[in-house]
């Protein structure tokens, strides 16, 4: 749920490289206010029990491949 464009990084092979992945703790329980990447979080995310799963990583992933795509 911490995948975000700056947690993207690249080598001098240009190859790319997730950061920051796993170091942060888990929530298991998450509101509106206590989201910190809220250009990156899927919008089921918002429910009042949003129930997480992969998909959420996803989502995360098409705004991060929608930035490089912009």
């Amino acid at each position: 749920r911490d995948l975000k464009s700056t947690n993207v990084l690249l080598t001098k092979e240009r190859k790319a490289v997730l950061t920051d992945i796993g170091l942060n703790p888990i929530k298991l329980e998450t509101s509106k206010s206590s989201s910190p990447n809220l250009h990156w979080t899927a919008p089921e995310m918002f429910d009042t029990n949003p129930k997480i799963t992969e998909k959420i990583d996803v989502y995360s992933f098409g705004m991060v491949v929608y930035e490089i795509a912009t």
